[in-house]
């Protein structure tokens, strides 16, 4: 898709057919079953084989990894986007909303902004532990996690359906034997 025509800067449009042409003139294989049900159908799980085979698998915890945590330290943000589906800063205002999650279902958009947690003023602790109360357990539903939020003039509450406590991703060994992952990561020695 890129110098084709040599010396000329304009732009150069492709469909899907020339990708799958350009794919296969590389490696042959049937990429558009492939492409068509990995990028065109919604709810495909994501790849975890390839970490699977490298000696890992992703797993959810209730508390950060140690990059994340570190991340939203420096940056004052609070990261939910794995449990109620929202990141906040250091105000409780919303920066990023995870598509069909939650709060994207209850129509909480980018600036929006948390006043309360089950009626008390905002606070990042506050919404942590909320969180983990509204968690089901022994299939018990937890208290209900209600937030009161701003957008604009507009004052709402909203009731995100979520039950499933915080949850963080890792990474989590799988077996004992060599992981080629670690390998891949290994500083270079020099020669």
């Amino acid at each position: 898709f890129f110098g084709v025509n040599d010396g000329d800067w304009g732009t150069l449009t492709y469909e899907f057919e020339d990708v799958v042409a350009a794919l296969n003139a590389v490696h042959p294989h049937d990429w558009a079953s492939f492409l068509e049900t990995r990028i065109m159908q919604p709810g495909q799980p994501a790849p975890l084989a390839g970490l699977e085979r490298g000696g890992y698998r992703l797993v959810y915890r209730d508390t950060p990894n140690a990059f994340d945590a570190e991340r939203m330290r420096e940056g004052k943000t609070l990261d939910l986007l794995f449990s109620i589906g929202i990141a906040l800063d250091k105000a409780g205002e919303v920066t990023s909303v995870l598509w069909d999650g939650p709060m994207f279902d209850q129509g909480v958009t980018n600036g929006t902004k948390i006043l309360a947690v089950n009626g008390m003023a905002y606070s990042e602790e506050r919404l942590k532990l909320a969180i983990t109360a509204a968690a089901s357990v022994n299939g018990r539903a937890g208290a209900p996690l209600v937030l009161l939020v701003q957008k604009g003039d507009r004052i709402r509450s909203v009731t995100p359906a979520w039950t499933g406590g915080l949850r963080y991703p890792h990474l989590e060994r799988i077996g004992n034997g060599p992981a080629l992952i670690d390998a891949l990561l290994q500083p270079l020695r020099p020669s």
